[in-house]
């Protein structure tokens, strides 16, 4: 088990597309997540842009897991990476795993 005591500062890298319990529990910030285009969209093109440009490079790097989701987490300073699906992670580079039955996996980086 863990808390947001035990966890690593600075944001949380999740799938863009998975809504978790885990940011909300945490008290912790996302690198991008889809409902925010709403949000993004009202503050004008640039910053929709800029939220269009991260949520693709987040939502390539799910999909190809690995060292592509790894190196996107560090660009990003994320620590911690929350998936709806346990992922292919090189274990050495990982302080810990943790499996949650129904939420998918956490992976915090070293």
């Amino acid at each position: 088990d863990f808390n947001r005591l035990d966890l690593p500062p600075g944001p949380v890298l999740q799938d863009p597309n998975y809504w978790s319990a885990f940011r909300i529990c945490t008290g912790r910030a996302v690198v991008v997540q889809s409902r925010d285009r709403s949000f993004a969209y009202s503050l004008g093109s640039d910053t929709m842009l800029a939220w269009y440009e991260r949520y693709q490079k987040v939502a390539h790097a799910f999909q190809q897991g690995g060292d592509t989701l790894l190196t996107t987490a560090q660009k990003y300073g994320a620590k911690i990476i929350v998936s709806r699906f346990c992922i292919p992670v090189d274990a050495s580079k990982l302080a810990q795993r943790y499996e949650v039955p129904g939420e998918g996996c956490i992976y915090v980086t070293k």
